[in-house]
């Protein structure tokens, strides 16, 4: 990080913060060693602990985002992203809600990655708006990936199981009739925040699935996970590209 640039950061958290100057030499380690600070710190105070990050980096998202359009450039200045997070200024959809676990969960070394899902009638090209993107975190400790949602602070599971499922699972257990649960391991609900209150049921939005394919150290090696895309490659592109030729016959 240049020397202009660490003062800019620390000149912008010490006002919007308050930091004291000796916390904030701690930019000469790196801004996001800092970040990671900030929120340990938050979550000591105002989470109950820093045990199980993914439930809580989750809930930490969910509490402090509110529901409205804005990006999240994974490019950007992750200082500004973070004190909008804090203050809960920070305005997403799904998909920056997402992008915005997933960065930390990425802070924090925690395997993730996002992921698309569409019902059949936006895969058809009949209604764009039925989208959901949600995360899926690589449970180092037991090799097991599984789905976190930030929109709804969640994680899921198939009917009858009590192991969380990853989308794969999960995709199986809804177009098989299986049914979806959902596990509501966080600590606050927020009303109209609510999974229940969602105008698509997840077994809907769970007919196309799209995520990239992720490389995991995990404590026994390297693990590997295939990229997804079902119910056939390539049908977020094939989707959109109807939709766009609709926009330009209108």
């Amino acid at each position: 990080m240049s020397m202009l640039l660490m003062a800019s950061t620390a000149m912008k958290l010490n006002e919007e913060l308050n930091i004291s100057k000796a916390r904030i030499a701690q930019l000469k380690k790196g801004k996001d060693k800092l970040i990671k600070e900030l929120i340990l710190s938050d979550l000591k105070s105002k989470y109950g602990g820093t045990d199980n990050l993914v439930i809580k980096l989750r809930e930490y998202t969910y509490r402090n985002t509110k529901v409205g359009r804005g990006d999240f450039d994974y490019g950007g200045d992750h200082i500004d992203h973070f004190l909008n997070l804090k203050k809960g200024n920070a305005s997403q959809l799904c998909g920056g809600m997402a992008a915005t676990y997933q960065w930390l969960l990425d802070l924090f070394g925690i395997p993730s990655r996002t992921v698309q899902l569409a019902t059949k009638e936006f895969v058809l090209g009949k209604r764009r708006g039925d989208t959901h993107v949600t995360v899926e975190v690589f449970d180092l400790k037991n090799n097991q990936l599984y789905v976190s949602d930030p929109t709804f602070n969640i994680s899921l599971r198939c009917k009858g199981h009590d192991k969380k499922g990853s989308i794969e699972e999960l995709r199986k257990c809804a177009l098989y009739g299986k049914g979806i649960d959902f596990v509501h391991d966080g600590s606050i609900y927020i009303k109209q925040r609510l999974v229940k209150e969602y105008y698509l049921s997840y077994e809907e939005l769970l007919y196309a699935v799209s995520a990239p394919s992720m490389t995991v150290k995990a404590s026994d090696g390297v693990v590997h996970i295939e990229r997804i895309d079902l119910p056939e490659n390539n049908w977020l592109s094939k989707a959109l590209e109807k939709y766009s030729k609709e926009d330009k016959l209108n």
